[in-house]
């Protein structure tokens, strides 16, 4: 009876502690298990909602023309962005408050976004200990550099003949209006025969006023001549270079819808003679091209009007200095064989274009003479030979020299293959120094080429490469 009683009371005993552990350390432990799995689940929904939020709001840094409109419109779109993706109620979070948005000061050329969430989130089993809530906090920090971008565009008359130019200038204007005005910097170049800075590297590239805009200039571009790349190009890169803001994301965006026909030659030898023959036979600075096999120029070589004014009849121009006397190229710019036997002077040193691009390379040039004193033959097939030759190196010479500086432009090429005689992708690739490449360069970041095969795509190919670029400034 002792055993039986002495039993009992360890029954007891045992079920009194395990009574005290199920209320004071299995449910507690089982409920703080369930409640922390709960606040994981919403903290990582936060954090998700508001990463989503600061990224929607740099993207939509664009829609303004002002700091203060700029950061008016991401501040709302963050919090409408963060509203969808944290809905009241969800996991008894009866009232998510809106995040706080603010632009800090960081690094030279960078803006910074914050937003901040903080919400208050009920226990389940918790509360039974006391505690009815827990406060939660979130951050996302979204970093975007500045951009500086050269937008080369390729006018010549090959756009005009598809029916392509008006699709090119719609595509170039929405692109335009992608990047923040105020912060980021644009310039425009356009090129056919001739070449001109229409809109020299600036931040108000949306604002100027007198349709010196951007989009304004684009509109009123007239697509006529040949394609004169390497110019255009190099004179796009060469503002980059010089504008040294390393902290910046430095890009040339280039477009074209063919191979290069034209080249910027700074120095024509001369023949002299009565008929034919200049008076003056100096070498001549100027823009030599082709139709068929005839080979023309020499034509101005920068453009004098703005895009709006651009005719067949800018680009026939002859260079007046020296005097043309005599010239038949003066009257008639299919003339110039007449009035040269070659396209270079003797030896290597002259076989380069106006900004010391290499005429010579993996496109065939033909030569006469004998080395070193070696010259660059009149043909139009060498005309088309040194200006692919000039293009390439003109791409490698604005990697290298960005390089140098620390500014380390990026190339992002947009070819469009509707015409006649389309740009060659393996050369458009080359441009970009893309990693698939047969002439990849690993010492340079590799850039991005897109293959547009009709107008409509060509839209969104503008499009993809402005998401490419933005994505990268975050």
């Amino acid at each position: 009876m002792i055993r039986r009683i002495e039993k009992r009371k360890r029954k007891g005993v045992v079920m009194i502690m395990f009574t005290m552990m199920m209320l004071f350390i299995i449910l507690p432990a089982v409920g703080l298990a369930v409640d922390a799995g709960v606040m994981f689940a919403i903290k990582a929904k936060m954090q998700s909602a508001a990463d989503g939020a600061g990224l929607a709001a740099a993207r939509s840094l664009s829609r303004g023309m002002t700091f203060e409109s700029q950061q008016a419109s991401a501040a709302a779109t963050a919090k409408k962005f963060y509203r969808i993706n944290i809905e009241n109620g969800w996991l008894g979070l009866n009232s998510a408050a809106d995040p706080v948005v603010t632009f800090p000061t960081v690094a030279l050329n960078t803006m910074s976004i914050h937003v901040d969430v903080n919400v208050s989130a009920p226990t389940y089993f918790m509360r039974i200990l006391g505690p009815s809530s827990v406060t939660l906090k979130s951050r996302a920090e979204i970093n975007r550099r500045f951009v500086n971008l050269a937008l080369v565009l390729d006018r010549s008359g090959s756009l005009a003949n598809s029916g392509s130019c008006t699709g090119l200038k719609s595509a170039a204007t929405d692109f335009t209006n992608m990047f923040v005005n105020g912060t980021d910097q644009l310039s425009l170049v356009t090129f056919g025969t001739t070449y001109r800075t229409d809109f020299t590297l600036a931040s108000d590239f949306l604002s100027r006023a007198g349709g010196n805009d951007i989009p304004s200039l684009i509109g009123g571009i007239n697509c006529a001549g040949g394609t004169n790349a390497a110019s255009g190009y190099m004179t796009g890169g060469n503002a980059l270079i010089a504008a040294n803001q390393p902290g910046a994301l430095n890009v040339v965006v280039f477009f074209t819808d063919g191979m290069p026909t034209a080249v910027h030659l700074p120095a024509i030898p001369m023949i002299g003679g009565s008929s034919p023959g200049c008076a003056d036979t100096s070498a001549r600075d100027g823009v030599v091209t082709y139709g068929g096999s005839t080979v023309y120029g020499v034509v101005t070589p920068i453009e004098p009007h703005a895009p709006g004014s651009v005719v067949a009849s800018d680009w026939q121009q002859a260079l007046n200095t020296p005097s043309n006397s005599g010239c038949k190229w003066a009257t008639d710019t299919a003339k110039l064989n007449q009035d040269t036997a070659r396209l270079t002077g003797t030896g290597s040193t002259n076989w380069k274009d106006k900004f010391g691009n290499s005429l010579t390379g993996s496109a065939s040039v033909s030569m006469g003479g004998s080395s070193p004193n070696q010259y660059v033959t009149l043909s139009a097939t060498n005309v088309d030979g040194m200006a692919e030759n000039a293009l390439v190196s003109a791409a490698d010479r604005i990697r290298s020299l960005s390089v140098a500086n620390g500014t380390n432009v990026l190339a992002y090429v947009i070819g469009l293959g509707n015409y006649t005689s389309p740009p060659d992708t393996t050369l458009l690739k080359r441009i970009a120094n893309t990693s698939d490449s047969t002439y990849y360069n690993s010492a340079y970041a590799p850039g991005d080429m897109i293959y547009a095969t009709n107008n409509d795509e060509l839209h969104a190919a503008f499009a993809r490469l402005a998401s490419e670029i933005l994505r990268i400034t975050m």
